[in-house]
């Protein structure tokens, strides 16, 4: 992953995290999925979306009540 990246959601659902990249997408902001689950163990790791250093604030807020 680029320096100029960094996290902005963080989860183990699959379709939620592609929910909220669909939601940041929607209002402009490029977001990126890393999928660091198990592939025969789902419940181990986690699911990181990520955006860009100068979205990070945007994405928050919209991301907040989601």
């Amino acid at each position: 992953m680029k320096e100029d990246w960094v996290e902005a959601f963080r989860g183990t659902n699959l379709p939620r995290v592609h929910l909220a990249k669909t939601v940041l997408e929607d209002s402009g902001i490029k977001a990126v999925i890393l999928n660091q689950q198990d592939s025969a163990y789902i419940s181990f790791g986690d699911i990181i979306l990520y955006v860009s250093k100068d979205d990070l604030l945007k994405a928050k807020r919209l991301l907040e009540n989601f």
